[in-house]
């Protein structure tokens, strides 16, 4: 007997390796950490900024790689064609050793991503929870002889430098130790809003 699947409720991640100069927005960053104090959201120590200015030039060409990722994005989840995607805010991350972020979700926006300027070794990966809160004791790991996208209550997707991710704000996410002693993971946070034009 021939069964079929109906894939209910999928919850889209995607990634873009951008072509960026991460040189220039290390640098923005480092500087930048310099001149401000670290904000307490979800970080575990380490450093977040402030939201940084949309109109600051050195994220220029990694905006407009975001807005754009973020547009195909709505595309393929077929967002309301007459519909507008704008950067809400974005903002930098500075994680040394044993620096992480806690688990968290980002409201009242649509889509949020990350974007990765330096990834050492064992520099700590971005890990999704299953929207289900009781998905992790019902569906547990012993239960299985390999977890896969379809019946993991967590997955892991690696920090690559130039890489774009781009996922639903309600999805629940948090960031790995860097058990990187020596170099530090620095990334860049946003999330995008959707208008609908009347």
């Amino acid at each position: 007997m021939l069964s079929h699947q109906i894939n209910i409720f999928p919850c889209r991640v995607t990634y873009t390796d951008l072509e960026i100069d991460n040189e220039q927005i290390k640098n923005f960053v480092l500087n930048l950490q310099q001149k401000q104090k670290t904000r307490q959201v979800s970080n575990i120590n380490g450093w977040q900024s402030n939201d940084i200015p949309l109109d600051t030039k050195e994220i220029q060409p990694l905006l407009t790689s975001i807005l754009k990722c973020c547009k195909t994005y709505g595309e393929e989840l077929n967002f309301k064609p007459q519909s507008t995607i704008v950067i809400d805010n974005i903002w930098a991350n500075v994680n040394g050793y044993k620096d992480c972020n806690d688990l968290h979700t980002h409201p009242n926006v649509m889509m949020s991503g990350v974007y990765y300027v330096n990834c050492p070794t064992d520099c700590g990966a971005i890990q999704f929870r299953h929207p289900s809160t009781s998905m992790e004791y019902d569906w547990g790991w012993y239960k299985f002889e390999k977890f896969t996208e379809a019946n993991c209550f967590e997955y892991w997707v690696p920090p690559i430098e130039k890489r774009l991710y781009i996922f639903p704000s309600w999805l629940s996410h948090k960031v790995q130790p860097n058990m990187n002693k020596e170099e530090k993971r620095i990334s860049l946070s946003f999330n995008a809003q959707l208008g609908l034009k009347k």
